[in-house]
């Protein structure tokens, strides 16, 4: 028993504790060792003063805990304190990494004790701790053999294992048993519908893309409040958000995954084609919400787009306006009030809106077309088990043809001819599936199908009264199909409308006639 004054000349010591990961927290391992190590220290007449632990695998030597443990160390190299360990293991997982911890704890003034093990600077009788250290390293390499193993059978399986990225979280799979992938909302419904509109075309550049990301205010972002540029490619390659899962490095093709997609897998195809295509002439960097229609309305002589700026008045009083910049142009630097021009584009938006009889009866075309189509589904799928069925075979052959190629060059490009085919097989799969679910399952009212769509239709002017830039900014682009001509004389000339506007006004004949009476030619 330790008397009091014993208790004056105790030697100092500290307590280093680690486990590998947070998952550990929830145990009782930090607490054990250090119970251990405490434990220890009484009965060999020892006083912890300071505690040190690192959550983090043991392979790694340089870890916050094990560093501030030796900068106390070295400030407080005069008391001459023990460090104590509960195992080798916590010391480190690596031979090389132990032995050098050791000379660095020596180094800074320490000495290395734990119940499991002596310690000694004679070289002649470190043979056991030489012996243990190679065993616990021994014993890591082959933890994380099994564990990879078992992460690369679950992958393969259609299961994903590593970090899930914006849009997703794990959830236990109540079925099958450990973590599957689900949706994280809002962030997935905003990725969904930037992936949707890089693919249609919505979005012509990844810049665009970061754009809509950077301004919505539901998709995370970093500390600086900005989506990185590196991170848009890869978002849009990211083949989970189309339900598939892939690991190139273990070599695990493309296969349908157990979570559900943001976005069909032929999408994702076609996102891969765009990005793998011609360059997109970028837009600017900077879209000012103030001009909605910079970009979209071009000068009537000269044909290039007007620009939008501010000017302030004696008084003080800021007035927009749009004009032409284009030097030689008979209305170089001449300009439209930005009012004037913006409340004649709302008469031009409001004059395409068609009327209730012809709108009724375009719906019920629609309609007709849209139970034409359900009733086609059957011959849709045949042609597509049919086309399924030649891929296939294209695949079979190819591979025979890699098993029996003899000159060894040709493999690498039967293997890429062979993952394009893998990608049309999978993109057949899905689409077959869908129109055999859809044959099976509960048919998609009309309604649902095109509920947005016809509401654009009925009355394109309620997408332009929006607050949002973009949604002005689409009210033009899915109304009219070319730039808009404008000149400070006579107005806006007459646009070319888009396809469905278009069909509209043929069916109208004479009675669409006032959009034309609008917009008198020069």
């Amino acid at each position: 028993m330790t008397t009091e004054g014993d208790a004056l000349n105790l030697r100092k010591a500290v307590i280093y504790v680690r486990i590998s990961s947070k998952k550990q927290l929830e145990g009782d391992g930090i607490r054990s060792q250090e119970r251990t190590c405490r434990d220890f220290a009484a009965y060999n007449g020892l006083e912890p003063v300071q505690v040190f632990s690192d959550v983090m695998s043991g392979r790694f030597v340089s870890r916050p805990g094990m560093d501030a443990m030796l900068d106390y160390l070295r400030t407080h190299r005069a008391e001459n304190l023990v460090v104590l360990i509960d195992d080798v293991s916590r010391l480190s997982r690596n031979y090389l990494g132990h032995m050098q911890l050791r000379d660095e704890i020596r180094a800074a003034g320490g000495e290395l004790l734990s119940p499991n093990m002596s310690f000694s600077d004679d070289p002649s009788k470190q043979l056991p701790e030489k012996i243990q250290a190679v065993v616990v390293e021994q014993a890591r390499i082959e933890n994380a053999m099994r564990s990879a193993s078992r992460q690369r059978a679950r992958v393969a399986n259609g299961y994903w294992t590593f970090h899930p990225g914006p849009g997703y979280e794990f959830a236990k799979d109540k079925d099958n048993g450990g973590s599957v992938l689900v949706k994280s909302e809002p962030s997935a419904s905003v990725i969904a519908e930037a992936l949707n509109g890089y693919a249609s075309g919505r979005f012509q550049t990844q810049a665009e893309v970061k754009r809509f990301l950077d301004n919505h205010p539901d998709f995370p972002k970093g500390k600086t409040g900005f989506v990185p540029k590196q991170n848009i490619r890869k978002l849009l390659t990211n083949i989970l958000y189309s339900g598939y899962v892939a690991y190139e490095p273990w070599g695990i093709p493309p296969r349908k995954g157990h979570h559900e997609g943001l976005i069909t897998y032929e999408t994702h195809l076609r996102i891969k084609e765009r990005l793998n295509g011609l360059p997109k002439f970028p837009i600017r960097k900077s879209i000012n919400p103030d001009f909605p229609l910079r970009g979209y309305v071009d000068c009537a002589h000269c044909g290039v787009p007007l620009k939008g700026s501010w000017s302030r008045s004696r008084n003080g009083v800021r007035h927009g306006y749009y004009s032409c910049q284009t030097k030689g142009c008979v209305a170089y630097g001449k300009s439209t009030r930005k009012a004037v021009m913006e409340e004649e584009f709302e008469k031009l938006l409001g004059s395409v809106r068609p009327n209730a009889v012809l709108f009724s009866l375009a719906t019920t075309m629609f309609e007709a077309v849209w139970e034409r189509q359900h009733n086609d589904v059957e011959l849709r799928a045949s042609s597509v088990r049919k086309e399924l069925g030649a891929v296939q075979s294209k695949i079979d052959a190819l591979v025979s043809r890699i098993a029996t190629a003899m000159n060894s060059s040709l493999i690498p490009l039967y293997e890429k001819e062979l993952v394009t085919l893998n990608e049309q097989r999978l993109a057949l799969d899905e689409k077959l599936s869908e129109l055999t679910g859809r044959k099976s399952g509960s048919k998609l009212s009309f309604e649902e199908a095109y509920r947005t769509t016809m509401r654009f239709i009925s009355n394109p002017l309620n997408l332009w009264r929006s607050e949002r830039i973009e949604c002005r900014q689409a009210a033009v682009k899915y109304t009219f199909v070319q730039h808009l001509k404008w000149c400070r004389d006579f107005g806006y000339r007459t646009a070319n409308l888009s396809l469905p506007f278009k069909a509209l006004s043929a069916f109208e004949g004479a009675n669409f006639g006032q959009f034309e009476e609008m917009v008198p030619l020069a």
